[in-house]
């Protein structure tokens, strides 16, 4: 959060990571959004690894609600789904279906 005017103004494009359970993202959206491409909104680990299909589906509610409005937003798993069990594999569905 500290460096999101440094990344805009140097002229990034993207800016991967956009954590909801690190970052502010009403913010960051105010701060860069329209200058550079926010991408992430959901925690990976955290959220789709070992939360409930409920939690995910709020996660990425949120994250549309906040990030999406004008453009400039990719929804994906921050840090990467690393582990394929049952609760991985039902939240991720509940991911594409939100």
């Amino acid at each position: 959060m500290p460096l999101l005017e440094t990344y805009a103004n140097a002229g990034v494009d993207a800016l991967i990571g956009v954590d909801p359970r690190g970052w502010d993202l009403a913010a960051a959206k105010q701060r860069i959004g329209g200058r550079v491409c926010l991408w992430g909104g959901i925690n990976g680990h955290l959220t789709v690894e070992m939360d409930s299909p409920q939690e995910v589906q709020t996660e990425a509610e949120t994250a549309f609600r906040v990030l999406e409005p004008g453009g400039g937003f990719i929804l994906s798993p921050v840090d990467n789904v690393r582990e394929w069990t049952p609760t991985s594999e039902q939240n991720v569905k509940a991911l594409i279906e939100s």
